[in-house]
């Protein structure tokens, strides 16, 4: 490990008169990305060929909820039940979901089999006019995600739905934890619609309906979309 660290080391020509800077070698332009940590992350985790992976970078959500889309597929966002393994917490008390305190808050049952949380999905999809029975895994449930009345590239602006609802609800799950905040099914399921027209209408082409239109028939919107 030494030689390795000193062959990296005495790879570096040292210029005289010129200052030290940082500079985030996977990109040629020297500058850090959350993509390319994301690439070179991925490389040496689960390998360059997972289909999973396509669905996340390729997404028109913020990068932000890309990265924690990323983390929920991986498995590493900070659960009560990831939380325990670290020997963060300990007892069943403190690994109790926050939002219903019947069972531990994996990953999966906070962002989908939690009963409040399963609530808010069967809602979304029936604004989607989308009856559908979806897996306990996240990321099954994510691939299978989808809406037969779309095609490929219109299932991918579908997509962004899956990921306002996990970034909602974990950031609900979070205010109830940290500033006592209520969980009010009305409000994140609000905040899930109008995330995804934000989203939608900032970031991709040919996306101008109004909010009245989205909320009316979001499956036309997306089908409009060339």
């Amino acid at each position: 490990m030494c030689a390795a660290l000193c062959q990296v080391i005495n790879s570096v020509p040292v210029v005289e008169g010129v200052d030290d800077s940082y500079v985030w070698w996977p990109e040629p332009s020297g500058v850090y990305t959350v993509q390319s940590a994301y690439k070179l992350l991925r490389a040496h985790t689960l390998g360059a060929g997972d289909p999973v992976f396509s669905l996340v970078w390729d997404s028109a959500a913020p990068s932000n909820v890309c990265g924690l889309i990323w983390r929920v597929i991986l498995d590493q966002l900070q659960s009560k039940a990831n939380l325990r393994k670290r020997g963060v917490i300990h007892s069943d008390e403190e690994a109790r979901c926050s939002l219903c305190l019947q069972e531990e808050e994996s990953t999966s049952h906070l962002l989908l089999n939690c009963p409040r949380v399963a609530s808010v999905w069967a809602r979304c999809y029936r604004w989607l006019g989308t009856p559908t029975v979806l897996p306990y895994d996240c990321v099954s449930h994510l691939q299978q995600h989808v809406s037969l009345q779309l095609n490929s590239k219109q299932n991918q602006l579908f997509r962004v739905i899956w990921f306002a609802v996990v970034w909602m609800v974990w950031g609900r799950r979070n205010s109830v934890i940290f500033k006592g905040a209520s969980w009010v099914e009305d409000e994140v399921f609000d905040g899930i619609q109008m995330r995804v027209w934000f989203w939608l209408t900032g970031r991709v082409k040919g996306f101008g309906f109004s909010v009245y239109e989205w909320l009316s028939n979001p499956i036309l919107c997306l089908q409009s979309v060339a």
